[in-house]
């Protein structure tokens, strides 16, 4: 049975919570701060109901930290209670919060979420480690223990506006190194933290990155778009729009320099909830987009029901451009597509100019690739771009006007 750690300062708020869940976990109660983190660092492997943000003789907030610093692998956290709701949201991202509850609650509700974040948190579950490799089993045990904020770095890979040459944009790339084997390739840890489900936890910890690269660049006067992505297999949209909303404001990043690329690789489960999301962080002023775009899962299908602001077409296509003459028709569709529905279009995983110049030519708007720049630290991206700076001669892919026009 899953034990629960219930913490409040009210025995009353104590004892209706320990007779909502009572019947279906182990329960253990703590009335402070200290009480809760000796239980914490006990050994015991915890969920944590947190039932007020202001405790007699501490915060959650400060509670959580020292409990993720005291106990790396603790499980995902639940939330419920009152509270300054940006200091919730902030104590969610870092601590890897499944769940936000406000009281009141009904318990078969609670009920309801707690089985969903214990299943989340558990990694030694079927469904999650089934399929997974010895190797990737190793991953997923690491990944349990893995601080995000000590062990993880964001790069930015730069965009290029196929016109100009200029700096575009970039996007925020997860990069993991481990203590002992060095840095552990994202084809290999990335299907891993979505088999276990911690894909939330490392999307909330990108975007809040990308807000603080974003202010770093702009004090310097690189003031571009910043973009994240987002896999098809996370789940929780509601959250994923608190956290944008969250970063938004502590980062004061202008909500148009901030994407969400939607994976489109993965098949789009529940298609409803994620066009809300979409039309909501529209809403706000943030740009999205379609990665992977023409590899997925009925592309066109995907296309048709939820409304974005650009497409990424997959790296596949770039690779395979000069060779091919299937390929080129493919991108020559998505473009006059893209045309059509009044989109961007990006090509990723462009390594020639021969790729740059055929792309140029089908009327792309914007190349990512090595081509042009790697994943890059900040400092690495200001000290080679400059405001107004042209790195890539773009005659050298310009052999003629983009068929179709621009």
């Amino acid at each position: 049975m899953d034990r629960i750690l219930i913490v409040d300062d009210e025995p009353q708020v104590l004892a209706g919570i320990r007779r909502a869940i009572g019947r279906q976990f182990d329960v253990d109660l703590a009335t402070c701060a200290d009480e809760a983190l000796r239980l914490l660092s006990s050994g015991i492997r915890y969920s944590v109901i947190l039932s007020d943000l202001s405790m007699a003789g501490g915060d959650g907030v400060t509670l959580l930290e020292q409990a993720r610093s005291m106990v790396p692998s603790i499980p995902r956290i639940l939330l419920t209670g009152y509270g300054d709701r940006n200091a919730l949201l902030d104590a969610i991202n870092r601590a890897g919060v499944s769940a936000f509850l406000q009281k009141p609650i009904r318990s078969t509700e609670l009920l309801a979420a707690l089985h969903k974040a214990i299943r989340n948190a558990r990694p030694s579950t079927a469904e999650g480690l089934g399929a997974l490799t010895p190797d990737q089993r190793w991953i997923a045990a690491e990944l349990t223990c893995a601080d995000l904020d000590r062990h993880f770095h964001l790069l930015l890979q730069p965009r290029i506006d196929a016109t100009d040459g200029k700096l575009a944009a970039a996007e925020g790339l997860a990069r993991w190194t481990h203590p002992q084997r060095g840095a552990i390739s994202p084809a290999a840890f990335i299907p891993v933290v979505e088999a276990i489900g911690m894909i939330g936890a490392l999307t909330t910890w990108a975007l809040r990155q990308a807000g603080l690269a974003w202010r770093r660049l702009a004090a310097e006067g690189v003031d571009i778009p910043i973009s994240v992505n987002v896999s098809g297999a996370a789940n929780g949209t509601e959250t994923l729009l608190n956290v944008v909303r969250s970063m938004l404001n502590e980062s004061r990043m202008p909500s148009d320099r901030l994407e969400i690329e939607f994976t489109e690789s993965h098949r789009l489960e529940g298609v409803p909830e994620i066009h809300g999301a979409l039309a909501e962080l529209r809403s706000l002023g943030v740009r999205t987009a379609l990665d992977d775009f023409g590899v997925g899962y009925s592309s066109m299908d995907t296309l048709r029901v939820l409304d974005v602001d650009m497409l990424k077409i997959d790296r596949s296509f770039a690779a395979q451009l000069a060779n091919d003459v299937k390929h080129r028709e493919i991108v020559r569709s998505i473009v006059n597509l893209s045309r059509a529905l009044r989109l961007g279009v990006v090509a990723e995983g462009v390594e020639t100019l021969e790729q740059a110049s055929l792309l140029y030519s089908l009327g792309v708007h914007q190349f990512q690739g090595f081509l042009f720049a790697p994943a890059l630290t900040t400092p690495q991206l200001l000290q080679q771009w400059r405001p107004g700076d042209v790195r890539h001669d773009p005659n050298s892919w310009r052999t003629g006007a983009p068929i179709g026009g621009a």
